[in-house]
């Protein structure tokens, strides 16, 4: 019985990578995707999608839709050093 605790501790010190585990980046990715979310770039992306009469027109396919969503063509990925650097990527 004891064996299997040890076995236990033994495999969340291998989960871990300089100290993060894989719920601590999941918690980091969650606050920059918050921090994303008002940012200014994001923003912009809306105000240019969106037309007068408040639909918008997806840069993508073209077509109309009631609401606009900002995301990423390429995504995010993992949380490493470039990281931030696709989530704020420009949006021309």
């Amino acid at each position: 019985m004891g064996k299997k605790v040890v076995k236990k501790r033994q495999k969340k010190l291998v989960e871990k990578v300089d100290g993060l585990g894989p719920k601590d980046l999941k918690n980091i990715r969650t606050a920059l995707r918050n921090v994303w979310q008002y940012s200014h770039p994001r923003k912009l992306c809306i105000a240019r999608a969106t037309r007068e009469d408040g639909f918008a027109v997806c840069e993508k396919c073209k077509t109309t839709v009631p609401k606009v969503y900002a995301d990423h063509i390429t995504a995010c990925g993992k949380v490493d050093g470039g990281f931030i650097e696709r989530m704020w990527c420009s949006s021309l």
